[in-house]
């Protein structure tokens, strides 16, 4: 989604075709274009896990909606986009950069609790 709110970024690293150090002024419609594949992509998995979510999982999203975690969440209109494709109200959750870690952990800690949530091959 277009952010308005954001100013030009700028961004340094190694120069690929020169191979020396550059710093360059990119505006947030580059940085949106450049990551848009991505986001594509995020949607298309979230819209394809929708199509086959059994109905009383689908009543829960409906209630509780989509909670966002990890370093994408931080992504300025992903929420508001899936919002708009899905129907469904998206929350990013409070630190998202460490929730992750820490559900992990949660489950490490009481795996037998957990058991049905696993997958099973064979």
């Amino acid at each position: 989604m277009p952010v308005n709110d954001i100013e030009n970024y700028s961004a340094r690293g190694r120069d690929l075709t020169l191979g020396k150090p550059r710093a360059i002024e990119l505006t947030p419609e580059e940085v949106r274009l450049a990551i848009e594949p991505a986001a594509s992509s995020i949607l298309k998995s979230i819209l394809n896990v929708l199509e086959v979510t059994p109905a009383e999982l689908t009543s829960d999203l409906i209630v509780r909606g989509i909670h966002l975690t990890g370093g994408g969440a931080l992504l300025k209109g992903l929420a508001q986009r899936i919002n708009e494709e899905t129907g469904l109200e998206v929350h990013v959750t409070e630190d998202p950069l460490s929730a992750v870690a820490r559900g992990t952990g949660t489950v490490i800690e009481d795996v037998k609790s957990f058991n049905k949530l696993f997958l099973r091959w064979g």
